[in-house]
Order: C-alpha cells, then sequence, then structure tokens
C-alpha cells in the first residue's frame, strides 16, 4: 500500500520584535523552524507605502527561495490568511 503525501503549507510570517519587522519562511501551522528572510526598522514601516514595499520584497524572496529549493512556484491564498491565533499577540 502506498501512502499518499499530503502537501506542505507554508506561509510568510511577519513578526514585530523589538525595534524590527521580521519576515520568516513558517509553516503554516507554528512558528517551528522559521527561516528568517529578512527585516526592517517598525520606524520604516510606519510609513504605508514603506510597509507595502517591504511585503513585496519579502513575499517575492520567499516565492524565490521556494522555486530555487524545490523547482515548483508557490500558490498565494487571495485574501491572505490571518496567522495561527496562538500568534496574534503583542510583540517581543
Amino acid at each position: 500500500m502506498t501512502e499518499k503525501l499530503q502537501p506542505v503549507r507554508f506561509r510568510l510570517a511577519m513578526r514585530h520584535e523589538g525595534l524590527f519587522w521580521n519576515a520568516y519562511l513558517a509553516r503554516s501551522e507554528d512558528m517551528n523552524g522559521a527561516i528568517h528572510l529578512g527585516s526592517i526598522r517598525m520606524t520604516l514601516v510606519e510609513s504605508p507605502e514603506m510597509r507595502t514595499v517591504f511585503l513585496d520584497a519579502m513575499t517575492k524572496a520567499m516565492t524565490l527561495a521556494a522555486k530555487q529549493a524545490t523547482g515548483l512556484d508557490l500558490v498565494w491564498p487571495d485574501p491572505p490568511t490571518p496567522a495561527p491565533e496562538s500568534e496574534r499577540s503583542g510583540h517581543a
């Protein structure tokens, strides 16, 4: 009997940690083993334009990293799905 493979779901996790807004490639259900993709100072993303630019850059970085690692294209949910409830508390 062959075992059916289940898809692995990842997300772009954005975390306010101290003075920075950090982007991680994380599993959809938790932050265990998350990979840090990039950071920007919180004072810079107070500007909606800079926030959008950073989000776009991190989304493209995650897409490229996944393509390089697997050869597969990512499928992004529309609209984006919120983080798990356990990760929605304040910031570090």
